[in-house]
């Protein structure tokens, strides 16, 4: 197991399962089915379903625009989720075939399916690779000091905002910031 993978826990919920079971996926288990329909009971599956899939098109055009109008050729994905539609790698380089892509993920199933879903792409492992970590610890997961770098944290702030103190998102984000300057 890389250094912060967490344990495969099928019987404790996980936010990216749950998010995978929201947009419709199946790779979840019966603890994210029943996460996921609390939250529905919650706020309505109706307005739970169409926020994820909003968001996942909002990271789409998000990603497409610093690709095709600023020319941001590497991204950093952290807290990646499990692959879906129009993953961060696949945005990116329909716009510019050489982009980099790191996906970053805590979720020892999630990096696994990453993984899996990169050894389909040619020449994924030169431009695209999913590791394990914090999505607290980004800075050292930066890719190239010496190019400008997309930071995408799509529907991450929930779980880093209740676990992490404001100082230490605030130093993670500066240093990522400086990298790229």
């Amino acid at each position: 197991m890389a250094s912060g993978e967490g344990a495969f826990r099928p019987d404790i919920p996980s936010t990216a399962r749950m998010y995978d079971y929201m947009l419709g996926g199946k790779d979840n288990y019966p603890a994210d089915r029943e996460a996921a329909q609390r939250t529905f009971d919650a706020v309505t599956e109706e307005v739970v379903r169409g926020t994820v899939s909003q968001n996942r098109k909002f990271l789409g055009r998000a990603v497409r625009y610093l690709a095709a109008e600023l020319g941001i050729r590497q991204f950093l994905d952290i807290g990646t989720g499990l692959p879906s539609m129009n993953n961060v790698h696949e945005v990116a380089q329909s716009v510019a075939t050489g982009t980099r892509v790191v996906y970053v993920d805590n979720d020892p199933v999630v990096i696994a399916h990453a993984r899996d879903m990169l050894n389909d792409v040619p020449g994924s492992p030169a431009r695209s690779s999913a590791r394990g970590g914090q999505c607290r610890e980004p800075s050292r997961r930066c890719l190239s000091g010496t190019t400008r770098m997309g930071a995408v944290s799509a529907a991450t702030c929930r779980a880093t905002c209740r676990s992490s103190p404001v100082p230490t998102r605030r130093a993670g984000r500066a240093a990522c910031a400086a990298r790229t300057r």
